[in-house]
């Protein structure tokens, strides 16, 4: 049987979750690839909520 890995639920200190053996993803390099692409955020718009406001 395979060694379960420490998943950083609800930690935000990075130190501990690199030194305590968490299971941690670098994802840094897909901030460029977004950014070179065409996609993300550009020509979005946020849901509307319905109903009135206050």
């Amino acid at each position: 049987m395979k060694d379960k890995v420490k998943l950083p639920i609800g930690i935000e200190n990075f130190e501990k979750i690199r030194t305590e053996g968490f299971y941690y993803v670098d994802k840094t390099g897909l901030i460029r690839e977004l950014l070179d692409s065409n996609i993300g955020c550009r020509g979005r718009h946020p849901y509307r909520m319905s109903g009135s406001a206050p």
